[in-house]
């Protein structure tokens, strides 16, 4: 387990985990990034930038603040 903010670009993951307050749960949920839902991080830079995932072909920007709080694992390639 791991959390989403060090994940490399192009890495499929599960979400195990989303801990954040209510309101910002609240938008998470409404973009679709949810506990079990498998996204991929499409862009990663190495600065406070925001990681753009990648959930059902729609693409969204997090801050970094955020994605510290989602814990994740990698999913095996067949």
């Amino acid at each position: 387990m791991k959390k989403l903010s060090i994940i490399s670009e192009k890495t499929r993951v599960l979400i195990l985990e989303i801990e954040v307050d209510k309101k910002e749960q609240e938008r998470l949920y409404s973009l679709g990034v949810l506990p079990k839902k498998i996204i991929t991080v499409v862009r990663n830079p190495k600065n406070k930038s925001p990681l753009i995932i990648e959930i059902d072909e729609s693409r969204f920007a997090l801050s970094k603040n955020i994605t510290d709080n989602i814990t994740v694992t990698h999913l095996l390639e067949e």
